[in-house]
């Protein structure tokens, strides 16, 4: 009973950390998928541009892995954000700041 308790808060923090990641990145006009997971895709298309944006991340102390082909279908490179029920808001705050930081970098 203890053991389900603790998860079931794991679970619910965790989608609320979802839901502040999908709101935050609304608020500061990135788009993502209309999905319900703890792994959620944000297309780029090209790798390099993939492999940049993680790197640029990675260089941040922000890991967030570039996913291109073969795994995934070519022109639909993309970064994976993860979370889990380890992360703080804080944690989620300084992801959106430095995908802010990038974008302005790329301009």
């Amino acid at each position: 009973l203890v053991q389900a308790d603790e998860g079931r808060r794991l679970r619910d923090r965790l989608w609320a950390l979802v839901e502040y990641f999908k709101t935050s990145m609304i608020q500061h006009d990135w788009s993502l998928p209309p999905l319900r997971s703890a792994i959620i895709p944000w297309i780029l298309g090209k790798d390099r541009q993939a492999v940049e944006w993680a790197r640029m991340l990675n260089e941040r102390n922000i890991l967030v892995p570039a996913i291109r082909q073969p795994t995934v279908p070519k022109g639909t490179a993309r970064l994976r954000f993860t979370l889990s029920a380890s992360h703080a808001p804080g944690d989620i705050a300084q992801l959106v700041h430095a995908m802010d930081e990038i974008q302005a970098h790329l301009e």
